[in-house]
């Protein structure tokens, strides 16, 4: 089975981590167009884009204004090719958690991390009452983007990169998972990501919820993690989700 629904139990999470957001500075130590040179743990900047709609992604070439995101690497300590997670934030922006307990996590189990605030560099602290103030196919573009630019490492093996985001950041995990999307990327050597984890997901109803059929998403393994005390984005609907995708969805 190469999708799961994990129930986390406890507490309402989505508050509870909106509680935390918080307003980071968006400059960072350099802006790079890849990380070919092995930069080691640090704050960069590199370019994206803003496309409008969903289907400005299917393009060859991504279609919006130009945009500069900013992403905070975290490598494990050793030498040799390590695994990475490309993290991605819900409304409320960027907070602590991205930036401490997750990278310790990750890199403690030898996975590198690469934290993206995708909204503070756009001048916006959080789209919690407004939406429409960072597209939601812009998440998806940096994700990518990130994408492009993590496999460049050299201390990163593009093959196993996955993406996990939480709630919003979920939306743009599901449609990261988009054959149609992943085809518009014009990705060098068949780079794409190897899991998606999404953990609250908010892309579980509505015009959020991408529809579901055969030859729709990629055979990249899956993960929903979901808390049942969760007020904000409640659990029925991507439970109900994630066994639709399952049925129909291919594996490795």
């Amino acid at each position: 089975m190469k999708i799961a629904l994990r129930v986390v139990c406890g507490r309402a999470v989505a508050p509870a981590l909106a509680c935390l957001a918080m307003a980071l500075p968006a400059q960072a130590q350099d802006t790079v167009a890849d990380f070919a040179a092995g930069p080691a743990n640090g704050k960069y900047a590199f370019a994206s884009a803003t496309p409008k709609t969903l289907p400005d992604l299917f393009q060859g070439n991504v279609k919006g204004d130009p945009a500069t995101i900013v992403g905070h690497l975290f490598l494990p300590p050793g030498a040799g090719k390590v695994p990475a997670v490309i993290m991605l934030h819900g409304s409320g922006g960027m907070y602590t958690a991205l930036l401490d307990f997750w990278p310790r996590e990750f890199n403690a189990a030898g996975f590198a991390v690469f934290s993206l605030d995708r909204f503070a560099p756009r001048g916006v602290q959080s789209t919690t009452d407004d939406q429409s103030q960072v597209p939601f196919a812009a998440d998806v573009a940096d994700a990518f983007a990130a994408l492009k630019l993590l496999a460049s490492h050299p201390r990163i093996d593009p093959r196993r990169i996955a993406v996990m985001g939480f709630s919003r950041g979920g939306i743009a995990t599901i449609r990261s998972a988009l054959e149609r999307v992943i085809a518009g990327q014009s990705l060098p050597d068949g780079l794409r990501f190897a899991a998606h984890v999404l953990a609250y997901s908010g892309g579980c109803v509505g015009v959020y919820r991408v529809r579901v059929a055969p030859g729709v998403f990629s055979k990249a393994p899956m993960l929903w993690v979901h808390g049942d005390a969760d007020d904000y984005t409640p659990i029925g609907p991507c439970r109900e989700y994630a066994e639709r995708i399952w049925r129909i969805k291919p594996v490795l």
